[in-house]
């Protein structure tokens, strides 16, 4: 059995919230850390294409990057970006941590996707019928994340959507680093 990772669907949760409030703020919140992780994925996208911080260059980049729909479709933009990038000016370090960064950045871009189209519903006691709390499910049309047998994949109180959010502003810091690093305006590793 292999180790979890900080980026696996976590156990169904037994701790839920007493507001569907809670759900939707950490759901909001969770989404626009990711966001900003997105836009410093975007950022260094254009770093790798040549185009210069603070000036009409990144624009183009930027737009490019933002026009591929999928997660998966921009990470291999940025792969291949990174690849002619470093060809040309190599640094292992820089190169081996964005690999790293990226695959973990796809990982993550699971738990985004819950999160975005979950529902938040009020769970019921079958046998009481006394409300539990709330959490985000996904929506009973995703056969991937919602069996016939009525099986959910994730069920997430706000502590786990909160936990997500945090995970992705640390994304976000580390594409900052490596966009910062290959700039010359932080040191780099």
């Amino acid at each position: 059995m292999s180790k979890r990772q900080p980026w696996d669907i976590p156990p169904h949760t037994e701790q839920y919230d007493t507001s569907a409030d809670f759900v939707f703020n950490a759901v909001g919140r969770a989404l626009t850390k990711w966001e900003i992780a997105e836009q410093a994925c975007a950022r260094l996208f254009a770093i790798f294409v040549g185009a210069h911080q603070d000036s009409a260059e990144m624009t183009p980049a930027v737009r490019a990057y933002g026009s591929v729909v999928s997660f998966n479709g921009r990470c291999e933009m940025l792969r291949s970006a990174a690849e002619a990038y470093f060809a040309e000016h190599p640094h292992k370090g820089l190169e081996t941590d964005f690999r790293s960064l990226i695959g973990e950045c796809q990982s993550y871009s699971a738990r985004r996707n819950e999160i975005a189209h979950g529902t938040v519903v009020a769970l019921m006691d079958g046998e009481t019928d006394q409300r539990l709390g709330f959490v985000l499910v996904p929506n009973f049309y995703n056969p991937k994340k919602y069996s016939l047998e009525r099986k959910l994949t994730y069920q997430y109180s706000s502590k786990e959507i909160l936990f997500f959010a945090g995970r992705f502003a640390v994304l976000a810091t580390r594409v900052e680093v490596i966009c910062l690093s290959l700039q010359g305006k932080f040191p780099s590793t």
